[in-house]
């Protein structure tokens, strides 16, 4: 878990979302059984923390160190209220493939809360947003949320097609790329009207817009992109991350 979220708060991730969305993927089988359950108990828990918190907290105000902080405080917190029913699960297992099924149960915990926790997708947005160092404008957020929301709902739709958890690691990459491209090529005039004609040909620049177009997708359907930060896990050294946002090409 702690990885998990190192790793998250060091890649561009997406955009905000004002209302919970139902699940883009369907979760797995239980691997034990209760599993399934104990995971929706923990995010329940990690939800209602997050808004208790909320009411004294201003997430748009933290550090990325505070906001670790925080997000490890949650988990604390959630990993205690379900402590009998999580003694329960792993101790019969062993202290190997406890620890193996705990780590699973944390992560896919977080999962369920960024999609149904509205406050948790501001949180994580704006952490990964300072942690990149990625300045979204007021004049460039109008033109860029039509390209996140577009590249949503066509994750969407694919889901509904075959759940996004049960794609390959290539296919849910390539996926969220062409996602992003085609929604970048269907607000193709606004983009040129915001960027200048350099967008077509620059590929920095063009990387740079994919970027922040990711990083707000993070506010609309973070779900997506939690998956793929699973599917690259914290690197030993720099490594290529979906999440750094492809270039958008017309």
């Amino acid at each position: 878990m702690k990885h998990f979220f190192l790793f998250l708060l060091t890649v561009v991730v997406l955009n905000r979302f004002g209302v919970a969305r139902p699940a883009p993927a369907a979760w797995p089988a239980d691997t034990v059984r209760g599993q399934a359950r104990l995971t929706q108990q923990l995010s329940a828990s990690l939800c209602t923390r997050l808004l208790a918190e909320s009411q004294h907290t201003t997430f748009t105000a933290l550090t990325p160190a505070q906001g670790q902080v925080l997000m490890a405080r949650l988990l604390l917190g959630a990993v205690a209220d379900n402590a009998t029913a999580l003694t329960a699960l792993l101790e019969p297992m062993g202290p190997t493939r406890g620890r193996a099924l705990k780590h699973t149960l944390t992560d896919d915990a977080v999962l369920r809360m960024a999609q149904q926790c509205p406050l948790a997708s501001t949180l994580i947005a704006h952490l990964s947003q300072q942690q990149a160092h990625i300045a979204i404008s007021d004049d460039e957020r109008p033109t860029l949320l039509p390209v996140a929301r577009l590249a949503c709902r066509c994750l969407d739709t694919a889901a509904v097609r075959q759940p996004f958890a049960q794609l390959s690691l290539e296919a849910r990459t390539a996926l969220s790329g062409e996602a992003i491209r085609y929604a970048a090529q269907r607000n193709q005039e606004a983009l040129l009207a915001q960027y200048g004609e350099a967008l077509a040909n620059d590929s920095t620049l063009s990387q740079q817009v994919g970027e922040k177009v990711t990083l707000l997708m993070l506010e609309i359907c973070p779900a997506y992109l939690l998956q793929l930060t699973r599917d690259y896990p914290a690197p030993a050294a720099p490594k290529a991350s979906p999440l750094t946002g492809p270039n958008i090409y017309f």
